[in-house]
C-alpha cells in the first residue's frame, strides 16, 4: 500500500496548549528523521519499514507498481514496509521511518 498526500489536500492544525509535557518523547520515540538533498537522483528501494517522504523543494517522481507519480513542494507519500519503489528527480525531502536504534 502507498498513499500520496497533496499539499492542496492537507489541513493545517494548530498546536494544542494542553499537550502533555512529555508528548514529544512519547510521539517521537523510535522514529528517525532524515533529510535528503539530491540532484538527478535515480534509485530503486525495498522499504525496510513503513516510511513517509515529504517534499520540501523540487520535484520527486515516485514509481510504484509501474505507475509514476510526480510530487511537488508540500506533497508527501506513505510507503508500506516491503514495497518496492523507485525515486527519481532533483529534490529536498524529509523521510520519517523507524529508527535503527530501537531499545
Amino acid at each position: 500500500m502507498f498513499l500520496i498526500a497533496r499539499k492542496s489536500d492537507v489541513r493545517i492544525r494548530k498546536t494544542v496548549p494542553t499537550l502533555h509535557h512529555n508528548a514529544a518523547d512519547l510521539l517521537l520515540k523510535n522514529l528517525s528523521f532524515d533529510f535528503l538533498e539530491v540532484t538527478d537522483f535515480d534509485m530503486t528501494f525495498v522499504a525496510d519499514y513503513h516510511l513517509i517522504y515529504y517534499v520540501s523543494d523540487g520535484q520527486m517522481r515516485v514509481i510504484v507498481n509501474d505507475a509514476k507519480y510526480l510530487l511537488l513542494k508540500g506533497d508527501g507519500v506513505f510507503i508500506e514496509q516491503g514495497m518496492k519503489y523507485k525515486l527519481q528527480g532533483t529534490f529536498n525531502a524529509t523521510t520519517v521511518n523507524r529508527t535503527a536504534y530501537v531499545e
